[in-house]
């Protein structure tokens, strides 16, 4: 049972670790320097981006959805107000 522990701890540092500005400077030279040439990758990227919104600025909120019996990554698209 600890190893699912061990991955939601890495996983939640990682967060937190690439919202600092040197990540971020980190991230732009890479995409600049090494996968801009990737045939593609601006293409995949583009997309991704046009679907959470990201490039307008407002993404949809990342939340967990228990589908069945089992937890989904999901993007919350609308809610209901009772």
């Amino acid at each position: 049972m600890w190893p699912e522990k061990v991955i939601v701890l890495f996983c939640f540092l990682t967060g937190l670790l690439s919202r600092t500005d040197l990540s971020k400077k980190a991230n732009s030279c890479l995409e600049s320097t090494i996968l801009s040439n990737i045939p593609g990758y601006t293409f995949i990227k583009s997309m991704g981006e046009s679907f959470t919104d990201v490039d307008m600025g407002h993404g949809y909120e990342t939340i967990l959805a228990q589908i069945e019996d089992a937890w989904q990554i999901a993007f919350l698209v609308d809610s209901l107000t009772y």
